[in-house]
Order: structure tokens, then sequence, then C-alpha cells
């Protein structure tokens, strides 16, 4: 695979890009959330794999936020990753770690498709697979229990956070490890201009309703974790993760005026740097959640 032409994205001309920015469009409108989610995932898989050059890694974070969050988690073991994307987080800690096997699960057929090729041609499909089904309905029997699960920026997309939390605990072993790295909503004073953007920024990018610290710790408590601990990394998922993002976008330019309209591309370069700007002003932060089942 190389950057110019990476695998499963659209064929480049003008009938992809208005394709593209019709529903980029249709994010700005007040869709059901579920809806937001699907379109949001359907066109940004493209942009997203575009940037990191076929990776598979769609997280500020990239690879080192990667290894920080499933730090806790048992090995050897069996993993579950939520909100699994096309799969590079699970094929990344699946390579570093050959004593752990990793299901994926996403609520997106077309990405489960996608990360399923990529896991056949690293040849993981031994110790990897990837599954649809939904965060707060997850396609698991008792008996499908894991020794540890975590969910790398993708929690904030789920319209039922309550729903994530019991599942994540009900398909857990008892004393299993959770683990999630997500952007939160910090309630303090900011200036109105950045709250007003950070509700228009991120809904435009799927984001439902972010938590707080404390929603996020009564409702892992409420669902029956214990030992809730959080960490914030916003200086190397955030600020790091931004400023990787948009050189990214600038490399990658070319590529990305193939497939989508000018504005789009603009849009989100313009957003980051908004947030760079004047980070420590921004109404979120991003943390690391870690608990005990």
């Amino acid at each position: 695979m190389t950057s110019s032409t990476p695998e499963y994205t659209p064929r480049p001309g003008w009938r992809t890009r208005f394709g593209m920015g019709c529903r980029c469009l249709l994010l700005f409108l007040p869709l059901p959330a579920r809806w937001k989610v699907r379109i949001y995932y359907t066109v940004f898989t493209h942009f997203f794999n575009i940037m990191c050059e076929g990776k598979g890694l769609f997280n500020y974070g990239q690879e080192p936020l990667c290894r920080d969050t499933a730090e806790t988690l048992p090995r050897p073991g069996k993993w579950l990753d939520v909100g699994c994307g096309v799969g590079g987080p699970a094929l990344l800690l699946a390579k570093e770690n050959p004593d752990v096997t990793i299901v994926g699960l996403n609520i997106t057929l077309h990405q489960v498709h996608l990360a399923r090729e990529r896991c056949g041609a690293d040849g993981l499909s031994e110790r990897v697979e990837f599954v649809h089904g939904d965060a707060s309905g997850m396609p698991f029997e008792k008996g499908d229990l894991f020794d540890g699960l975590y969910a790398i920026e993708t929690a904030f997309h789920f319209p039922d956070k309550p729903g994530f939390a019991r599942e994540a605990h009900r398909v857990l072993k008892p004393g299993a490890r959770f683990a999630m790295a997500d952007m939160i909503r910090e309630d303090r004073d900011v200036p109105w201009v950045h709250r007003w953007f950070g509700r228009v920024f991120h809904g435009w990018l799927g984001v439902l309703r972010m938590y707080t610290v404390p929603q996020w710790k009564r409702e892992l408590g409420a669902a029956g974790f214990s030992e809730i601990e959080t960490k914030d990394v916003s200086a190397t998922a955030l600020r790091d993760g931004l400023t990787l993002a948009n050189s990214q976008i600038l490399k990658q330019d070319p590529v990305l005026r193939t497939r989508f309209p000018r504005w789009v591309i603009r849009a989100i370069y313009w957003g980051n740097d908004f947030i760079l700007r004047d980070i420590d002003r921004q109404p979120m932060r991003y943390v690391l959640v870690t608990a005990k089942a």
C-alpha cells in the first residue's frame, strides 16, 4: 500500500467529491444520533485512512496512545476492542503482544469488512477477528467473557453511554480490566466562542454529548466497575495528536482533494488549528480511564 493510493478509498473524481460533500453537509442537520454516526464513519473512514497513510490508526494519539491504553490489560489474555475502526489498533497490539487474542467490535459494517481484509493481509486471522455489533448491545453470550476491554477514541460517538458501560461489565470476567481513551467535557468557565465552536465542530464530527469525568465514573460505577482511575493525557494525545493530524492533512492534501471538497479539508484543518491555538481554554480534555470489573 502506498500513501498516494490507499486501499479502500473511493475513486478520485468530481462525483466522489460531490457525494462526500453532500454527506458532510448532512452532518450539520439535527439527524437521529445513530444516523449521524453512520454518516460520519462512511465519510471519514476514507479521510482519516488517507491522513494516516493506510495504517488504520484514526486516533489522535496514534501508536503511543494505543500502547498506553492497553498497558493495564492482562497478558496473556483475550481482549475486546470496542469501536475498532478498520482494525489498526487491534492489529498493532496483536503484533506487539503475541500471547494475546483480540476481538474487534464495530457498528459500521463497511469498517468491519476492511478490518478483516487488513487482518488477513497481516497474517493475524488466527488471533484477531472482527465482528459487527453495537457497543450498547454487544453480540456476545455469557460464555464469551473477556480478560480485558479497551475503547480508543470512540465512546464519545456512542448515543447510549450508560448502555456501553453496562455491556462492557457484562462481557468481562470478574476482576478483568477495562481501559478507555477518550475526549471528555470539562464543566468550567470558558469563553463562549470556545464552547460554541466545540458544540458545532464536534457535532459535525459525530461527537454525541461528551461526558465529564464525574459522569463516566458514575456510569462505570453503576455498571459494577471498581478501582476507577483517570489520567489526563491531553498534552500528548490532544496537543501532539492535533499537531500531527494537521501536518498529515497538509502532506496528503493532493490526495485528499481528489476525493473531498476543499471546504471539508479546510474545515477540519482550521478546526484543529483553532483548538491548538488556545488549547488550555477549550472545554474538553483527553483522558485515560481504567477500571476493574
